[in-house]
């Protein structure tokens, strides 16, 4: 019989994550509230992004696949 291995857990929320220490969030959420303003889902600058997002996440994905190393 074959032994299967759980890897992925879910996340258990308790009492520490009400006391977390969120002000580093805190202070970049207006930036980031202005950005997603600024990108309404049609727009050239939403566009922008997600095909730079797109690149970012090919380009890490093939790294982990060993496709490639941008290692110089």
């Amino acid at each position: 019989m074959e032994k299967q291995v759980t890897i992925w857990q879910p996340i258990k929320f308790d009492e520490k994550w009400l006391t977390a220490n969120t002000s580093k969030l805190d202070d970049l959420a207006p930036s980031w509230f202005r950005k997603r303003n600024l990108l309404k889902e049609g727009s050239v600058e939403y566009e922008d992004f997600i095909n730079k997002l797109k690149r970012q996440h090919a380009i890490e994905t093939g790294i982990v696949e060993k496709l490639y190393d941008l290692k110089c």
